[in-house]
């Protein structure tokens, strides 16, 4: 297809790390793009499977697919080095185990002309264990510019008491004109000097340099969550990584425009950050930490046999409230997926679970349609009464900390509507 009679070269960067298993489905769904002008950068990041070969094979047949071998280093290290080697107009991210759908690129890329937008964002699809869960941008599908980027630059990052972000962080949804991540990666350099949060400092840095951005209710890139290992890794360097990217992230919004309402989102980043790090298993181990989201208030007041839904984050923390409970006795704790044991608590399936007699359920997931479809489960395919059930939004346990008085309003110009 072509845009106002030229065609617009999109560069695909793809860092690649022992990603075998799926990596022919990642690199075939961008083959299988309906936009054709496009190049694709394979960084084999020192892969010690058979991927830097899979990589190799797709780049003798296909004269638009490179292959660069490196030794291994962290993501950042391999996307920057795809995107110095890029030629194209405009750039795409994909992770090695995921996949998009065949429009993505020529639709992010005709909103993107026909505006002279810098960024575009759309919606991330998270394919997990044979579900799916989609997370759209917190803010209206809307063009922004002006006043419009302000209001972006005001929540992107954190917004509320529950300092929770209004874009997600995503690389990989977005669709970025180089010339603007060539100034992201001039300030951030050859490292970002973390392994946690790269993806935002990027994208967020991206928006705060743009005079356009578009967001989009598009739902193109399918995220593959192969779960998480059931043992927690304490990650030793948390507060260490974690200082070095917000100074990164200060950098790049010295160079906005925004800076003022960027630099309060800095500040805001930082306390959840290390809120998040003392709560969870970053320094401590799992039995010691302390919950990060509190019991929902549709619990307060239970009393009797608990069976508790849900191992994660939300999962962990109610799980530390409930075992110091008087009037509660946790009877079993569940998960679809995961097996094992987590703080001395085996994790067993909902079947077994419901044998031992139980007078609630809590379901403890932070997404409402993820809750809302294990609600109709146990409803239906388990027998368990509606009024057995409880579920509610997921609180951090900071936001009763927390005062946020927004600064920066919806803008009645400065954006349009798309």
């Amino acid at each position: 297809m072509t845009f106002d009679n030229k065609t617009i070269l999109v560069s695909v960067i793809i860092p690649v790390y022992n990603a075998e298993k799926y990596l022919r489905q990642c690199i075939d769904s961008v083959l299988e793009q309906t936009y054709k002008h496009f190049e694709i950068l394979l960084v084999d990041d020192g892969s010690t499977d058979s991927s830097g070969e899979i990589c190799d094979e797709y780049a003798r047949f296909h004269s638009n697919v490179t292959t660069i071998h490196q030794k291994n280093a962290k993501q950042y290290v391999a996307r920057r080095a795809g995107f110095m080697a890029a030629h194209g107009e405009y750039v795409m991210h994909i992770d090695a185990d995921d996949w998009v759908e065949p429009n993505m690129m020529e639709t992010l890329l005709s909103k993107a002309l026909e505006c002279d937008a810098d960024v575009v964002t759309s919606a991330i699809i998270l394919e997990r264990y044979g579900q799916r869960d989609v997370i759209h941008d917190v803010v209206p599908d809307n063009v922004y510019r002006d006043d419009g980027i302000r209001y972006l630059c005001s929540r992107m990052v954190v917004h509320g008491a529950s300092l929770d972000r209004e874009i997600e962080p995503h690389l990989a949804t977005k669709l970025i004109k180089s010339s603007i991540l060539n100034g992201v990666y001039k300030i951030i350099g050859d490292d970002a000097g973390t392994v946690n949060g790269e993806d935002g400092l990027v994208c967020y840095g991206a928006i705060a340099l743009s005079d356009t951005v578009i967001v989009t209710l598009g739902e193109y890139y399918h995220y593959r969550n192969n779960g998480e290992s059931i043992t927690h890794q304490i990650n030793k360097n948390y507060f260490g990584e974690m200082v070095t990217m917000l100074k990164k992230m200060n950098a790049l919004f010295e160079h906005s425009r925004y800076a003022d309402v960027l630099d309060k989102q800095i500040k805001g980043y930082a306390i959840r950050l290390m809120y998040e790090g003392c709560c969870m298993d970053q320094l401590l181990s799992p039995e010691l930490s302390m919950p990060l989201y509190d019991l929902p208030q549709e619990f307060m007041g239970i009393k009797g046999k608990i069976v508790l839904y849900g191992a994660g984050k939300v999962g962990l923390s109610y799980f530390k409230q409930i075992s110091n409970m008087e009037d509660v006795e946790l009877v079993a704790w569940v998960d679809k997926n995961k097996r094992g044991y987590i703080c001395g608590q085996k994790i067993v399936g909902i079947d077994d679970a419901l044998t031992r007699g139980y007078d609630k359920v809590l379901i403890a997931i932070k997404n409402e349609d993820s809750a809302a479809s294990i609600r109709k489960n146990l409803q239906e395919q388990h027998g368990v009464k509606t009024e057995k059930i409880i579920w509610g939004k997921p609180t951090y346990a900071y936001e009763k900390y927390i005062t946020w008085n927004d600064s920066v309003p919806m803008p009645v110009s400065g954006y349009a509507e798309i």
